[in-house]
């Protein structure tokens, strides 16, 4: 009989063999549906993206099966976690080394009916989101969704119309939150404030609402958007895809706002919603020139990186140079290393224990902490009540 890990072979990140019968691995292979049902409203099937569509369409269908019918997985079988470079991950891995354990590793298999009680905390925590990127990520997809209809050329909602859905969506997730109900769903809005009893005042939740309705007003009525509405559809090149490319064999994971292309050259925006200006662009921007080298054969003194910070209304523009994307192998080539160096096995990147990961101490960063709740360290965390309020959003 047929499994569905012998229908997925490498399809979506899932190790050849693999059961996959979860909601976190539906995910996987709906995201390749929904892609596949974006290409065909751009027009651009051949023949073996339309078997890779019917393929991942038997594969969903399986999946709802093993799920319905709760069939038990072949326990010998397993979803592998892959060793991959991002500078998100390498960000965590410089502010502390258990932090990092506790989302690359620690969290594993968490997801699973029968998982240790501390692991599944830890699959939870994982989702934790302070209340500036949960506005991030709202303002993010509220852009996603309009450029991505402008691309297959079916017409924009009014800014008021968007705006009011968005802080609507906003509200559901707000109420979700507060009432933890990403314990028993996961894949729900968790809110740090929430889970830690951080205490927010009704003015800074209001204040953070007014901040998401001006940057989405100022994206909008920007020259930049107009811009964009105007594009020829065969100068799109991506849309807030998660990408990748490979540096000795290492996978390095990008995600990409927007890039088109103007003649010979391609712009790369990338959307920023904090009130600050970004201090170090260096990393990221050579990501992006070392991903565009490799994926459209193109000089990095062809590319152009746009930040646009949305808050502030100001775009800058950055080039780089192949010194620069030259210096970034080295880099991230460190990085590899000094994460591998706490691999027992690198080959299938499998970790050293828990305790091999040394734990930050500074309270500037523990505080912060998604994980301070599970991580084996006695801290004198605030259980004060929030003061949140469901009204103070617009």
């Amino acid at each position: 009989m047929e499994s569905i890990g012998d229908l997925l072979g490498d399809q979506g990140g899932v190790a050849a063999g693999a059961v996959v019968y979860d909601e976190v691995h539906l995910d996987l292979a709906l995201y390749g549906f929904v892609h596949d049902l974006n290409s065909i409203l751009d027009h651009l099937w051949i023949q073996p993206e339309l078997d890779i569509f019917l393929q991942r369409c038997r594969i969903i269908s399986k999946i709802y099966l093993f799920i319905a019918s709760g069939t038990e997985p072949n326990p010998m079988a397993t979803f592998k976690n892959e060793f991959s470079w991002s500078k998100s991950r390498d960000e965590t891995f410089k502010t502390c080394p258990r932090q990092y354990w506790f989302a690359y590793y620690g969290f594993w298999n968490g997801w699973l009916k029968d998982a240790p009680e501390r692991t599944r905390q830890i699959y939870v925590l994982k989702g934790l989101k302070n209340r500036q990127t949960w506005a991030g990520e709202k303002i993010h997809h509220s852009i996603h969704r309009s450029i991505s209809n402008i691309r297959r050329g079916i017409k924009v909602l009014p800014v008021e119309e968007i705006i009011s859905i968005t802080l609507n969506q906003m509200r559901n997730e707000f109420r979700s939150s507060r009432a933890k109900n990403y314990w028993k769903k996961p894949k729900s809005c968790a809110l740090f404030e929430h889970e830690y009893g951080i205490e927010v005042t009704a003015p800074q939740w209001k204040e953070m609402a007014q901040n998401v309705e001006t940057c989405l007003r100022n994206f909008y009525a920007s020259d930049i958007y107009g811009g964009l509405k105007s594009h020829g559809k065969e100068g799109w090149l991506e849309v807030e895809e998660f990408s990748s490319f490979n540096l000795d064999s290492i996978k390095i994971n990008v995600v990409i706002d927007c890039a088109v292309k103007e003649g010979n050259s391609i712009i790369i925006y990338d959307w920023k919603t904090g009130k600050a200006l970004s201090e170090d662009l260096s990393v990221q921007l050579c990501c992006y020139a070392f991903y565009a080298m490799e994926k459209w054969h193109l000089p990095p003194d062809s590319l152009q990186v746009v930040e646009y910070n949305l808050f502030s209304n100001k775009a800058n523009s950055f080039t780089v140079t192949m010194a620069e994307v030259e210096g970034i192998k080295g880099y991230i080539k460190g990085s590899v290393k000094d994460m591998q160096s706490l691999l027992k096995d690198p080959e299938n990147n499998i970790p050293l224990e828990e305790e091999q990961f040394s734990k930050v101490e500074d309270e500037r960063v523990s505080l912060r902490c998604n994980f301070r709740k599970v991580c084996r360290i006695e801290r004198g965390d605030s259980h004060e009540e929030s003061s949140d309020n469901l009204s103070v959003l617009p």
